[in-house]
């Protein structure tokens, strides 16, 4: 993969003497024109030492993954095989029964999380329920409370005020309208009255009948009834423009203020119970967190291998999986490497089998380091008797480690047209999906190099200062810097002989660089 240092920028630093002034200048004393570029820290994927050697990709050495005494054996030394198939059998009693186990465990907090997702629904509807709930009275009751504070100030206003003149007059009115009912009320009764008299008087004579009386009678009675109640009427209004003319009483002043202030005292204590809502958003807070935190667990658990339940399922089947030892390649069976009944041991050779094609790369990894890596990754490879060949391959397998060992043994696939051959002996780095950050310059910059180390000239103002650094990986004329400069630095690239420690410097412009 080709590496770019896109942060390494040219830069000019000085600037050139005045004629005269360089006419002064002996040649002793003129300025060495340089080329500098600035060092920068780059992100680069991390990797991991590997070393190996080319073997035939047509032979593979098959492997146990784990402990197992072997039951069968289920193909004959020189039999044809096909990738994947099964060659031997080992004992799965206990793989079958930690995955059993593993499932169970699995089913079970499953099942556990359901439940307990759903009663925490049903407490987060609950809580949103009493929250709307407890919004909906206690807005109410503000409501209600501002409300009868409005009304108990404009009865207040109103007493204080007292009667209006047009009150009066009309207060007024109605009593001369009243009075004009009564005179008019006593009139019908009096007429009323005198018919019944007369009435009374012709029923002695014979002249009307007894029913006529009694009609007479009836009249006379209502009319009387309808004084009565006119007068009642005058006497109310009567009492009513009185009162209008005396103002408002002191005791009922009163009387209206304490309404008023026990209204404003209801609105204060409804505005203050709108606090109390804070506990029910909390309440629905907390309820929500709970249900979060079930549906989360219940995801997981659904998911498989997200959760703890669900990686040993997942691992129980690996182990089930690897009781039946098969061929990655196809081919024939070369040798058969143990016999029924014996125990075999994780990273035990087991079997060989011979296919047709290609090279590959057999390469071991310290124990420590193989968590990093994984099937697909893409490895760095150079041969160690010449350094400049370089290829790329990709891991394909990583085989348990052996019982007596703390390395595994990995398989790198690679491109015949490499020019490599079987035997030859190869170092190189798994990249990894995980980065870190070095510091890179061109190689141009370096000298002196040797073991490991070598010499740079650090631009400092107008002069340079001679610096050892410790190099690494070196790739599309770039090095990686371990240490002795850090990002900022200026490096003389292609420096001249004649520059040493202390030189004067005039750092030119140059095109193009950087990568």
């Amino acid at each position: 993969m080709k590496l770019f240092l896109g942060a390494l920028a040219l830069i000019v630093l000085a600037g050139c003497a005045g004629p005269d002034s360089a006419k002064a200048l002996s040649d002793k004393d003129q300025p060495i024109s340089v080329q500098a570029v600035t060092a920068a820290e780059v992100e680069e994927p991390m990797t991991v030492p590997i070393l190996g050697a080319v073997t035939s990709s047509s032979r593979s050495s098959v492997g146990c993954e784990i402990d197992g005494q072997v039951t069968a054996l289920l193909v004959r030394e020189g039999e044809h095989v096909r990738a994947g198939q099964a060659l031997i059998q080992l004992s799965a009693n206990d793989a079958h029964a930690k995955y059993s186990a593993a499932e169970g465990g699995l089913k079970q907090a499953t099942l556990s999380a359901q439940a307990d997702e759903q009663i925490t629904a049903a407490k987060l509807l609950s809580a949103q329920q009493d929250l709307a709930r407890t919004q909906d009275r206690l807005n109410s009751d503000v409501k209600l409370a501002e409300s009868r504070m409005a009304e108990m100030q404009a009865h207040y206003d109103q007493l204080k005020r007292g009667p209006r003149p047009q009150e009066i007059e009309a207060a007024n009115s109605d009593v001369v309208a009243a009075q004009a009912v009564v005179e008019s009320d006593k009139t019908t009764a009096d007429y009323a009255k005198l018919v019944l008299k007369r009435k009374s008087s012709l029923l002695g004579q014979g002249g009307i009948s007894q029913n006529e009386v009694a009609m007479a009678q009836l009249d006379y009675d209502h009319a009387v009834q309808s004084v009565a109640f006119a007068e009642q009427q005058l006497r109310a209004k009567q009492l009513y423009l009185n009162l209008l003319k005396e103002g408002t009483p002191r005791e009922e002043l009163a009387q209206g203020a304490a309404q008023l202030a026990a209204a404003k005292e209801a609105y204060r204590a409804a505005n203050a119970n709108l606090a109390s809502i804070e506990d029910s958003k909390q309440a629905v807070l907390m309820a929500q967190a709970d249900h979060d935190r079930a549906a989360s667990r219940l995801k997981q658990l659904e998911s498989g291998d997200l959760s703890d339940e669900g990686a040993k399922v997942s691992l129980a089947q690996q182990d089930l999986a690897r009781t039946q030892i098969r061929t990655p390649i196809d081919g024939v069976v070369s040798s058969i490497k143990v016999v029924r009944g014996q125990v075999a041991r994780a990273g035990q050779i087991v079997a060989e089998v011979i296919g047709q094609g290609g090279v590959q790369v057999e390469a071991t990894a310290m124990e420590e380091d193989v968590s990093k890596i994984q099937r697909g990754q893409r490895v760095s490879l150079s041969l160690r008797d010449d350094p400049s060949r370089h290829m790329t391959g990709i891991l394909r397998d990583i085989l348990a480690p052996g019982s007596e060992g703390h390395s595994s043994r990995i398989i790198i696939s690679i491109d015949a047209s490499d020019g490599v051959r079987a035997g030859q002996v190869v170092t190189g780095d798994v990249v990894t999906s995980e980065s870190h950050h070095v510091i890179k310059i061109p190689a141009d910059a370096l000298f002196s190099e040797m073991d490991g180390q070598a010499d740079v000239f650090v631009a400092d103002g107008e002069t340079v200062r001679e610096r050892p650094v410790q190099i690494g990986e070196k790739a599309d004329g770039l090095v990686t810097i371990q240490s002795g400069i850090a990002a900022g630095d200026q490096m003389v690239v292609h420096p001249d002989t004649h520059l040493r420690d202390g030189s004067r410097i005039k750092v030119m412009r140059v095109s193009g660089g950087g990568q």
